[in-house]
């Protein structure tokens, strides 16, 4: 018995099985001990690389791809064919890239979600109707939302009796506000329609949705270790550093005539007080219904009038009727001034696209606390343009970053180069994990 040997042979039992048959090749053929030690500590190295690795290939989906390898190289091949673009990429990604990522939080994060739904896709999906359920009601399919509810992480696992688990109760109501709240539904507690298709989606969906997650974060990776993510599906603006998330906020995007274009650019600039020149399609628009409704809209708003010289042409601007503001607008160009009254707020952030789009403030804040937030001709509004603002500048030399201190104090228009221009992707993800890890599910931005 093992309690019997001492404390020298307990320790090699202990060791994996591996190391424990390399020792008996030690004795047994006469290896070098010390030459044998080095080769089970380099063969259990390798061992646990090969499972590493075999581990990503199998949650991006990969596995029906693959033979049986046996080395790391050909895992790293067969990784950069099936999730890479190789034409877009100055060269293939190395095993040391995929060691360093395959633990970093976003990454590990969606990996957790992906056992969770390929456990749940060996089990047959239980169908939902839709009824019209309230509490203390009995009915066949309550178990059926209580099994699903639990599966999925929403409410705890239960022990009730066949009877109990089919009454519609306060356990059922709050996991289906849970589940709600990660789908993006109103969050009644009800089983409306909205709720009955989301959980009716069979977990075969939802893990072809994180596999692409998972691809989707280790390219992005592999391009840049520090970047801006702006995901429309989500209406949220993300900082990352080597998985890890630095800064969140909400944003507003483009409408459903102005959608926001899916980009992968740089910020490059910010404008402090910047003014603002309208594009044709809001001055026949939004701006000439505000003319129509308020006369004096232009000039209570800090709006002038330009000339081909880029001067002030001065014009009466009390009471414009409709008919002057289209005379005006076409010989001279409408531009509003700095202040609290610029719809680009004190932040303009230039990211080079062929779209014009930008990123800024907004003094109508009220917005944001809409749950649909695709409301702006196309351009991103940011819930704390100031923050964002700061954390780019963080990056820069202190000289710079002790006159944009300066410049926001100010009221004058300065506009600023960044020395390192950060990243930044414009993307329609509709499935992500959050900062408190609990995977969130969306419609699809793009479509």
């Amino acid at each position: 018995m093992i309690t019997d040997l001492s404390s020298k042979y307990r320790k090699i039992l202990c060791l994996p099985r591996v190391i424990i048959l390399s020792f008996f090749a030690c004795f047994t053929f006469g290896i070098t001990p010390a030459y044998a030690v080095s080769t089970m500590v380099e063969t259990s190295v390798n061992l646990a690389i090969l499972q590493k690795l075999n581990g990503l290939v199998e949650d991006l989906g990969l596995t029906t791809k693959l033979p049986n390898y046996t080395d790391s190289n050909s895992f790293v091949t067969i990784l950069n064919d099936q999730i890479f673009d190789l034409a877009q990429l100055k060269e293939a990604k190395s095993l040391g890239f995929y060691l360093e990522i395959i633990d970093e939080k976003d990454i590990y994060d969606c990996r957790r979600h992906i056992e969770r739904y390929k456990k749940l896709n060996k089990y047959i999906w239980p169908k939902i109707t839709f009824i019209d359920l309230k509490k203390g009601q009995r009915n066949k399919d309550v178990a059926k939302i209580r099994w699903i509810l639990s599966r999925l992480g929403d409410i705890k696992e239960y022990q009730l009796s066949s009877y109990r688990e089919k009454i519609f109760d306060t356990s059922i109501e709050q996991g289906l506000k849970n589940f709600q709240l990660r789908h993006g539904l109103e969050t009644s507690g009800k089983l409306d329609y909205e709720t009955v298709i989301s959980l009716n989606v069979l977990p075969e969906h939802r893990l072809e949705q994180l596999q692409n997650q998972l691809a989707y974060l280790i390219t992005r990776r592999a391009k840049s270790k520090e970047y801006i993510e702006v995901n429309l599906a989500s209406y949220m603006l993300k900082i990352k550093n080597r998985g890890q998330e630095k800064l969140q906020m909400p944003v507003i995007v483009g409408n459903t005539s102005n959608k926001t274009p899916l980009l992968s650019t740089f910020v490059t600039n910010i404008t402090v007080n910047p003014s603002w020149t309208p594009p044709t399609s809001i001055i026949y628009t939004d701006i000439l219904a505000s003319v129509e409704l308020k006369p004096n809209y232009l000039k209570t708003n800090r709006f002038v009038f330009k000339d081909t010289n880029g001067g002030n042409k001065t014009l009466n601007l009390d009471n414009v009727s409709v008919s002057d503001f289209k005379s005006y607008v076409k010989q001279y160009k409408l531009v509003q001034r700095a202040g609290k009254y610029n719809a680009l707020g004190k932040y303009r952030f230039t990211i080079p696209n062929d779209f014009t789009i930008y990123l800024h403030d907004t003094p109508t804040k009220n917005l944001f606390n809409l749950k649909e937030r695709s409301l702006s001709h196309g351009c991103i509004r940011l819930f704390r343009p100031e923050l964002f603002a700061k954390y780019l500048i963080n990056r820069e030399s202190s000289s710079t970053m002790e006159l944009f201190s300066s410049a926001e104090t100010k009221t004058k228009t300065e506009r600023f180069t960044l020395a390192r221009p950060l990243p930044i992707y414009i993307v329609s993800n509709p499935t992500w994990v959050d900062r408190m890890g609990d995977l969130q599910i969306r419609d699809d931005y793009s479509f």
